[in-house]
Formats: C-alpha cells, structure tokens, sequence
C-alpha cells in the first residue's frame, strides 16, 4: 500500500486526510485535521474469510461487545472497501495503546475474552463416534514420538562433538519424554468419556490471539479479526497460549495464577479444559523440527533452527504446567467433591 492507493481507500469514506503516515507495510495512520483513523490493508483473501470477518462485527453489534475495535462504514455503508482486490478497512487510531505483559492487563484481557466467548456461545451435540477415531491415531502418533524422540537422542549422543540443535534436543529430552506421557495420559482420558453424545460449544474465536492484537485505554480492546472463525474457546485459547509462551519472559505464572478471571466469564467443561491442555502438549511441532534437522530439509540457519527448537520447547513446558495446574485446580477439587 503507497500514499496514493491510501488516498484512493479513503476516499470512500468521505475521508480527505491532511496527514498519512506509514507504520506498517500494510497499516497507515491517517489524520483529517479532526480524527485519527487506522487504515489497514487485510489479509482477507475469499468471500468466506470476508463473510466472517463481518459477522464479527455484526455479532461486536447485537451483544454490545464494546472492546471489539469497532471500524467505520464507508459512504455505502459498508464494512470494508475494495481496491485492486485487497480489502481494506478503517479503525479508530488509539494513541500509545500498546500493552504491557502485566497482571493488570493479563487479568483485564481473560475478562474481555471470557465475555466474548460467552456472550457468542452456541451449544449443538454431537457423537463421540465422529471424533474419537481421530484421536485414536493421534495417540498412535503421540507414543510413536516417544520412540523417535529416544532415537533422535541416541543418536546424537553418538556424535563427538554435538551442534547447538542436537545438544539442545538432548538437554530437553526429560521434559519432552514428560510431555509425551501426559500427553498420552490426556488423551486417553479424553477418549474415555463413556458417553455416545456430548454437548459441545462454538464460541466467536479470534483464532491469533496475542499481545500485538491487543490496544489498552481505558479499556482493553482487541484487534485484527481477519482469522476469526466458529469453534471451541479452547482453541482460541490454545492460540494465545502458544503464540505468547514462545517468547523466554513470557509471564506464564501470571498467565496460569489469573486464569479463574476467565472461568468467572466462561467457564469451560472438564472435557474443554482436557483438550485445551492436549493441544498446548501437541508434540507435533517439535517431532517436525527434528526430522526436518536430521533429513536436512530447513533451509534456515543453525542458530534460526536452534531458536525455534527452544521456542517450541518453551510451549511445551508450558503445557505441562497447564496440565498440572487443571488437574489441581478443577480435576482433583471435582474428585473431592463427589467423596464429600
């Protein structure tokens, strides 16, 4: 997007700015002498990503859902415009609204998620035969990983001198042959359910939650909808989770201590906390990074290949204190409960 093409989307806003600035590759700020607007070229590629994108908004409208960042209507009342096929849409420009990493904002963000998926949750039930087959191959996988992850670690410990890559591998091979386990354990659980139906729940999903999609005033709100999607707020979740935990100061104390904020919104079944923890264990991820290292097939660096390992490491430790932290807090108390 150039200053021209911004000129020409704003122009179907009855926009005519004094001032753009660019801040991105596709965001612009833009400022007409009375208001500052975001203009934001999306990554919005079919009719059905647009259609959902919309009823987003739509849906921010009928449920009051006042943190979703509202966009402005063009001059026809649309939600977007349309310019050399890319859609572009218009937000309100929040000055110094970044986010920090902290309990004020991780608690703030859990409540306006929690509404969210509350105020947009739709119950339908559905058979565990449609599902479990599924998940009886992942667990095929999930003990196979185990067998590869060993061999990997034998076989770099044959290896005088170990890269950066493998000596990671050999140093987070406890932790990851612990995942596995869990892993294992938690979908055995999960496919112990014993039932034919069960409900089951579709919530509005932003679908890549992170910090960067979130702006802070004096209320928080959150941004680019453009991947939004009907399903379990356990994948939002699992989302979020992952995309923060990569990072070495992820606050995942804080992320776990908080998280009663949204069950007090939301709260999720036993069977959703269950899964959520399967797919923060998802052992997929760093298998793939391991067979792509040993067969070659990474075009990055050692040190970018080492990074990712660590990143992927990072979630999966994660996962496994959110696993423990579930089974404490909502397992074992249900366990008590039915004994009293």
């Amino acid at each position: 997007m150039n200053m021209e093409v911004a000129q020409k989307v704003l122009a179907a806003y009855h926009i005519y700015p004094l001032h753009i600035e660019k801040i991105t590759d596709n965001v612009y700020k833009v400022s007409d002498g009375n208001r500052d607007y975001a203009l934001k070229r999306s990554g919005l590629n079919n009719e059905r990503e647009i259609q959902l994108w919309r009823y987003t908004y739509e849906q921010a409208y009928n449920q009051n859902l006042l943190t979703i960042l509202p966009v402005y209507l063009t001059k026809d009342g649309e939600l977007y415009a349309i310019h050399n096929q890319h859609v572009y849409y218009l937000t309100p420009w929040l000055e110094g609204a970044g986010v920090q990493k902290d309990k004020s904002t991780i608690e703030q963000f859990y409540r306006v998620l929690g509404n969210i998926h509350a105020k947009t949750r739709q119950v339908q039930t559905i058979t565990t035969t449609d599902f479990l087959p599924g998940f009886q191959e992942y667990a095929s996988y999930c003990h196979q990983a185990q067998e590869s992850l060993l061999g990997f670690v034998e076989r770099f410990e044959k290896n005088r001198y170990m890269s950066p890559f493998e000596l990671s591998v050999c140093t987070h091979y406890r932790d990851i042959d612990y995942s596995l386990k869990e892993i294992n354990r938690r979908i055995q659980q999960f496919m112990d359910i014993g039932e034919e139906t069960v409900p089951w729940t579709l919530n509005l999903c932003h679908a890549d939650l992170q910090f960067n999609h979130m702006l802070k005033t004096r209320q928080l709100h959150i941004i680019n909808w453009e991947k939004v999607r009907y399903d379990n707020a356990a994948m939002d979740l699992a989302a979020f989770f992952r995309n923060e935990m990569k990072h070495f100061d992820a606050p995942s104390e804080d992320m776990i201590d908080l998280f009663k904020v949204y069950m007090n919104e939301n709260e999720l079944t036993k069977i959703e906390l269950n899964l959520l923890a399967i797919y923060l264990l998802d052992p997929v991820p760093y298998i793939k990074k391991l067979q792509n290292y040993t067969e070659r097939r990474s075009a990055e660096s050692m040190v970018n290949q080492t990074k990712m390992l660590q990143q992927t490491y990072r979630q999966l430790r994660f996962g496994l204190k959110w696993s423990n932290y579930v089974e404490k807090e909502y397992e074992l108390l249900e366990l008590d409960d039915l004994e009293s």
